[in-house]
């Protein structure tokens, strides 16, 4: 799993980036349980959620975190 963040290469089901400290994971948005990114399915209540991707957050200077 590639980092949304900073593009890092993780090991599949990695909660946090190895690199930048990432969150990994989203709620689903209809159990709320968290699923790791990427996934299109939730894994606890089994509805589709259409790929869930992270967002990439802003350094203090508003440009984007590496």
């Amino acid at each position: 799993m590639r980092c949304p963040n900073c593009g890092e290469d993780n090991i599949f089901g990695a909660l946090n980036c190895v690199k930048c400290g990432f969150k990994l994971t989203a709620p689903c948005p209809y159990c709320g349980k968290e699923n790791v990114l990427g996934v299109w399915a939730c894994q606890h209540c089994g509805k589709f959620i259409r790929n869930i991707k992270g967002e990439r957050q802003e350094s203090s200077e508003g440009q984007k975190a590496t």
